[in-house]
């Protein structure tokens, strides 16, 4: 609390000084500057940071989109009635029901030898 005594009372201090002082430089600041809050060195570096890797990203998206709008490869897939075909060769989809009990027989086997 007595940081905010302290606090409150440079403030009134200062503006006590200001107003008694014959300063000639009056700036003019716009209201909106008024009503908005004074932000700290860190605040500022801070945002000045972050808006810089905002464009240093945006920068390198924009490049590898330029890179990658010439590139002409397009792979085709299989789709004919063969390849529909081929069976993995776990057969999950086709023998699921089966599938544990091929797993067990494969390690007694792995196990015998």
């Amino acid at each position: 609390r007595s940081q905010k005594k302290k606090i409150m009372e440079r403030e009134r201090l200062k503006e006590q000084y200001f107003k008694n002082s014959d300063f000639t430089f009056k700036p003019k600041i716009e209201s909106q500057a008024k009503r908005s809050c004074q932000r700290s060195f860190y605040e500022m570096s801070r945002g000045d940071q972050l808006r810089k890797e905002t464009n240093l990203r945006m920068a390198r998206m924009r490049l590898e989109r330029e890179q990658l709008a010439d590139v002409t490869f397009k792979p085709q897939l299989n789709t004919n009635s063969v390849s529909k075909k081929v069976e993995g060769h776990l057969r999950i989809i086709s023998e699921p029901e089966t599938y544990a009990s091929r797993l067990e027989a494969i390690q007694r086997q792995r196990e015998q030898k």
